[in-house]
Protein backbone atom coordinates (compact mmCIF):
# COMPACT_ATOMS: atom_id res chain seq x y z
CA UNK A 1 0.00 0.00 0.00
CA UNK A 2 0.98 3.68 0.00
CA UNK A 3 4.01 4.06 2.19
CA UNK A 4 2.94 6.58 4.54
CA UNK A 5 -0.43 4.34 5.03
CA UNK A 6 1.31 0.99 5.62
CA UNK A 7 4.02 2.53 8.20
CA UNK A 8 0.73 4.25 9.92
CA UNK A 9 -0.91 0.25 10.13
CA UNK A 10 2.16 -1.35 10.70
CA UNK A 11 2.78 1.02 14.17
CA UNK A 12 -0.94 0.60 15.24
CA UNK A 13 -1.43 -3.35 14.67
CA UNK A 14 2.59 -3.34 16.85
CA UNK A 15 0.76 -0.78 19.34
CA UNK A 16 -2.31 -3.88 19.30
CA UNK A 17 0.48 -6.78 20.41
CA UNK A 18 1.25 -8.01 16.66
CA UNK A 19 4.14 -8.75 15.14
CA UNK A 20 4.04 -7.15 11.55
CA UNK A 21 6.57 -7.69 8.32
CA UNK A 22 5.61 -5.13 5.74
CA UNK A 23 6.72 -5.26 1.98
CA UNK A 24 5.46 -3.41 -0.70
CA UNK A 25 4.88 -5.61 -3.80
CA UNK A 26 3.65 -9.12 -4.32
CA UNK A 27 7.29 -10.69 -4.73
CA UNK A 28 8.85 -9.16 -2.16
CA UNK A 29 5.90 -10.74 0.66
CA UNK A 30 5.80 -14.34 -0.82
CA UNK A 31 9.84 -14.18 0.01
CA UNK A 32 8.94 -13.17 3.64
CA UNK A 33 6.07 -15.40 4.15
CA UNK A 34 8.94 -17.83 3.31
CA UNK A 35 11.12 -16.80 5.88
CA UNK A 36 8.14 -16.04 8.20
CA UNK A 37 5.25 -18.28 7.98
CA UNK A 38 2.73 -15.65 8.62
CA UNK A 39 -0.74 -16.47 10.36
CA UNK A 40 -2.27 -13.90 8.80
CA UNK A 41 -1.33 -11.82 5.67
CA UNK A 42 -2.80 -8.31 4.71
CA UNK A 43 -2.83 -7.71 0.69
CA UNK A 44 -3.58 -4.63 -1.40
CA UNK A 45 -5.20 -5.89 -4.83
CA UNK A 46 -3.38 -2.68 -6.80
CA UNK A 47 0.50 -3.59 -6.14
CA UNK A 48 3.49 -3.34 -8.20
CA UNK A 49 5.28 -6.16 -9.80
CA UNK A 50 2.43 -8.66 -8.80
CA UNK A 51 -0.99 -7.79 -8.35
CA UNK A 52 -3.17 -8.92 -5.28
CA UNK A 53 -4.84 -11.72 -6.87
CA UNK A 54 -1.48 -12.83 -8.22
CA UNK A 55 0.55 -12.64 -5.08
CA UNK A 56 -2.68 -14.78 -2.95
CA UNK A 57 -2.64 -17.28 -5.96
CA UNK A 58 1.39 -17.78 -4.54
CA UNK A 59 1.08 -17.97 -1.10
CA UNK A 60 -1.16 -20.44 -1.94
CA UNK A 61 0.78 -22.60 -3.61
CA UNK A 62 3.64 -22.37 -1.08
CA UNK A 63 3.74 -24.86 2.03
CA UNK A 64 4.95 -21.87 4.52
CA UNK A 65 1.56 -19.68 3.19
CA UNK A 66 -0.77 -21.78 1.86
CA UNK A 67 -2.92 -22.28 5.48
CA UNK A 68 -2.37 -18.83 6.30
CA UNK A 69 -5.52 -16.56 6.52
CA UNK A 70 -5.37 -13.87 3.95
CA UNK A 71 -6.89 -10.65 3.88
CA UNK A 72 -7.59 -7.88 0.70
CA UNK A 73 -7.53 -4.65 1.84
CA UNK A 74 -8.34 -2.53 -0.79
CA UNK A 75 -9.49 0.98 -2.22
CA UNK A 76 -11.49 -1.17 -4.71
CA UNK A 77 -14.81 -1.30 -4.20
CA UNK A 78 -16.78 -2.78 -7.49
CA UNK A 79 -18.42 -5.89 -6.60
CA UNK A 80 -16.42 -8.22 -8.50
CA UNK A 81 -13.15 -7.64 -6.06
CA UNK A 82 -15.16 -9.52 -3.46
CA UNK A 83 -15.97 -12.56 -5.41
CA UNK A 84 -12.37 -12.18 -7.43
CA UNK A 85 -10.96 -12.32 -3.41
CA UNK A 86 -12.84 -15.71 -3.10
CA UNK A 87 -12.09 -17.21 -6.15
CA UNK A 88 -8.40 -16.52 -5.61
CA UNK A 89 -8.12 -18.20 -2.18
CA UNK A 90 -8.48 -14.93 0.02
CA UNK A 91 -10.48 -15.32 3.15
CA UNK A 92 -11.81 -12.26 3.62
CA UNK A 93 -12.10 -8.58 1.56
CA UNK A 94 -12.20 -4.90 3.25
CA UNK A 95 -12.67 -1.83 1.33
CA UNK A 96 -10.71 0.35 2.96
CA UNK A 97 -13.17 3.57 3.23
CA UNK A 98 -15.79 1.03 4.60
CA UNK A 99 -14.09 0.00 7.70
CA UNK A 100 -12.46 1.80 10.66
CA UNK A 101 -9.03 0.32 12.17
CA UNK A 102 -10.70 -0.64 15.25
CA UNK A 103 -13.00 -3.08 13.43
CA UNK A 104 -9.60 -4.08 11.28
CA UNK A 105 -8.12 -4.74 14.00
CA UNK A 106 -10.89 -6.75 15.80
CA UNK A 107 -11.30 -8.73 12.24
CA UNK A 108 -7.52 -9.47 12.54
CA UNK A 109 -7.78 -10.46 16.09
CA UNK A 110 -10.47 -12.63 15.34
CA UNK A 111 -9.67 -14.40 12.23
CA UNK A 112 -6.24 -15.43 14.46
CA UNK A 113 -8.42 -16.79 17.46
CA UNK A 114 -10.01 -18.36 14.88
CA UNK A 115 -7.33 -19.94 13.62
CA UNK A 116 -5.94 -20.73 16.75
CA UNK A 117 -9.03 -22.33 17.89
CA UNK A 118 -8.94 -24.63 14.92
CA UNK A 119 -5.56 -25.93 15.17
CA UNK A 120 -6.09 -26.41 18.78
CA UNK A 121 -9.24 -28.77 18.26
CA UNK A 122 -7.46 -31.66 16.30
CA UNK A 123 -6.64 -34.15 18.31
CA UNK A 124 -4.21 -36.60 19.07
CA UNK A 125 -6.15 -40.67 19.55
CA UNK A 126 -4.68 -43.17 22.19
CA UNK A 127 -2.49 -44.66 19.31
CA UNK A 128 -0.71 -41.35 18.79
CA UNK A 129 -2.28 -40.58 15.44
CA UNK A 130 -3.81 -37.74 14.60
CA UNK A 131 -7.07 -37.14 14.19
CA UNK A 132 -8.43 -33.87 12.80
CA UNK A 133 -11.86 -32.10 13.59
CA UNK A 134 -12.52 -31.38 10.07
Amino acid sequence: DEEVLASIYKTRFETEGFEVQYCNNGEDALNLAKEFQPDLIMVDIMMPKMDGYDTIKSFRAIPEAKNSYIIIYSALTIPKSDANAEKYGANDFFVKSAISFEELVERVKSAIRNRESSELSDTVDPDGSAQSSD
